[in-house]
């Protein structure tokens, strides 16, 4: 299986009304480092309540290509299909069971991030463009490797082996790229099956077999951030985390994008706020949409204590946050506390000139992407 893009989450269902700001996360160093809005909750299943009931993550059904473990036919089938399939040879109305055709085991992928079916009926009939249509069959001769392994066109006759589909050579072309054809070099068609049948790209990158369940498939990028107070203020950092909610998502939207200015969203902001933001005065509002909105803010420029030219990217956000935790600080997200070396035996007091207690941490961690093959970097 593999998990949809995004674009298809959260679907209009006529029956249940859906509302996507319940799993809005606001992180607001991290969306400046990712250049994205928001980030998002997967949603919970529920079958209760007036919105979002029976929301599923969706997935789709990857490879498309199975083989009847009992004659070896290979049948090839939509990415939205549900449910058990079964041998339309194998059936009979005298036999009481029914065989259970399975997904192959083999795929293609390529160090873009593209994955695709293995193209079957190119190999067998070592041709990228074939034009024979017979019914293929995935054989086995018995044996660990994969010259024991072979595909089968019943209309032609021609049959292949899968010897040495997963190598890659050190000039970075693969066995499959080189000799899936006479004289042509077979290419990443670009496809993306987790954003439906149709998605592709331009690719033209060296493609290689793998078994579909390989370590080297899927390497996730995951990035990580402490949240940090944007203000050492306490009444502007509680309404910088007020204004954070997703009840003020289509406004921070319409300031962000420049419909909306930050005077004129004032009426809008207290609406959708109602008596929570009644002890705030317009000046302090218009400040914290500002640090909402565009990040930063003045404590975050007080803890990055001068930048370190020899700092990497990584090195640099994570010093921002080493900053604020060599201070006490009492935020509702984040909790420090100096109880001083005394605190500790004599022993340790000499190896350290400060220990701070953390009592409470936020710490977001967001999917930013992946590669196949090889992990990044």
């Amino acid at each position: 299986m593999l998990c949809a893009s995004l674009d298809n989450w959260f679907p209009e269902a006529s029956n249940h009304t859906v509302d996507e700001k319940e799993f809005i996360v606001e992180e607001w160093r991290l969306k400046e480092r990712l250049g994205v809005d928001h980030f998002r909750l997967p949603p919970d299943f529920r079958k209760k309540g007036e919105i979002n009931r029976y929301l599923t993550v969706p997935a789709f059904r990857f490879p498309q290509w199975h083989f009847c473990p009992r004659c070896g036919r290979m049948r090839e089938l939509p990415l939205s299909v549900r449910g058990r399939v079964t041998c339309e040879h194998c059936k009979n109305a005298k036999e009481k069971f029914t065989v259970e055709m399975y997904q192959v085991r083999f795929i293609m992928i390529c160090d873009h991030g593209h994955i695709h079916d293995f193209p079957w009926r190119e190999w067998v009939h070592r041709d990228p463009s074939p034009t024979c249509g017979g019914e293929l069959k995935l054989l086995a001769r018995g044996g660990a490797s994969l010259a024991s392994i072979f595909v089968k066109c019943e209309a032609c006759g021609k049959r292949r082996s899968l010897d040495r589909i997963t190598l890659a050579y050190n000039d970075g072309n693969t066995h499959l790229s080189a000799n899936l054809a006479k004289n042509h070099t077979y290419t990443c068609p670009g496809k993306m099956p987790w954003a439906g049948s149709d998605a592709r790209t331009t690719c033209n990158r060296p493609v290689r077999g793998s078994l579909r369940n390989a370590s080297n498939v899927y390497f996730a990028e995951l990035r990580s951030s402490l949240y940090l107070p944007q203000s050492d203020d306490r009444d502007l950092q509680e309404l910088i985390e007020l204004l954070e909610q997703p009840k003020f998502t289509t406004v921070r939207a319409l300031v962000s994008s420049g419909a909306l200015s930050l005077e004129h969203s004032l009426n809008l902001v207290r609406e959708s706020g109602g008596m929570a933001l009644k002890p705030f005065s317009d000046s302090q509002l218009k400040k914290a949409l500002k640090s909402v909105v565009i990040g930063g803010g003045e404590f975050h420029r007080e803890a990055n204590e001068g930048p370190v030219p020899s700092d990497s990217e990584e090195t640099g956000y994570r010093r921002v946050e080493f900053n604020v935790l060599r201070r006490p600080l009492k935020s509702d997200q984040l909790t420090i506390r100096d109880p001083g070396l005394e605190a500790y035996e004599k022993d340790i007091q000499p190896f350290f000139s400060r220990i701070m207690l953390v009592d409470r941490l936020r710490e977001t961690r967001a999917l930013a992407g992946f590669t196949r093959i090889l992990p990044e970097g």
